[in-house]
C-alpha cells in the first residue's frame, strides 16, 4: 500500500471512530481492534474479482479498506440501515472513493434503476461464478480464518 492511501485508510479510521459516538457503528468491546479488523479487511483483496458487493455493509468493513486498497475494482456497500448508509455515504464521498457504490437497501429489495443494475446481475444465477467472496457480518469468524480454513479445502 503507497503512503497515500495508508492516510486515506487513517482518514477512514478517524471517520469511523469520530461517526461511532452517534451512530454505534461498531460495538464498544471492537473499538480498540479497529486496526485489526482493517488489517484482516486487506487480506481477502487479492483474490477478489472486479466487482465486490459488501453485505450488510455496517461501518464499512471490509468495503471501505478494500475500495481504498484496490482502485481498479468496484464496491457495491448495501446496508439497509439509513444511519449507517449516511455514515458510507459521507465517508466514500469525503475519502473520494470513486470506485464505491453505497445503497440503502435491503439486499432482497433492489429493484430496477441504474445504481442497482449491475448489483441485480451479479445476483442472478450462481454466485460462485461472479463473485469470490459476498461478505456477512453475522458469522462469528474473521476474513483471515476464512482464508485459512479455504486453504485448507
Amino acid at each position: 500500500m503507497d503512503n497515500s492511501q495508508q492516510k486515506t485508510i487513517l482518514e477512514y479510521q478517524s471517520q469511523l471512530l469520530a461517526w461511532n459516538k452517534t451512530h454505534n457503528l461498531v460495538s464498544k468491546s471492537q473499538i480498540k481492534l479497529i486496526p485489526d479488523h482493517i488489517e484482516d479487511s486487506l487480506l481477502i483483496g487479492k483474490t477478489l474479482k472486479d466487482f465486490i458487493v459488501d453485505l450488510g455493509s455496517g461501518g464499512g468493513l471490509p468495503g471501505i479498506p478494500l475500495a481504498i486498497r484496490y482502485p481498479n475494482k468496484h464496491f457495491c456497500l448495501v446496508e439497509s440501515n439509513t444511519k449507517k448508509s449516511s455514515f458510507l455515504l459521507n465517508t466514500t464521498s469525503r475519502l473520494n472513493l470513486e470506485n464505491t457504490t453505497v445503497l440503502n437497501k435491503r439486499i432482497e429489495d433492489i429493484g430496477s434503476g441504474r445504481s442497482t443494475r449491475r448489483v441485480r446481475y451479479c445476483l442472478q444465477g450462481s454466485w460462485s461464478d461472479r463473485f469470490n467472496y459476498i461478505f456477512h457480518k453475522k458469522t462469528p469468524t474473521t476474513p483471515r480464518r476464512q482464508l485459512e480454513a479455504n486453504e485448507n479445502l
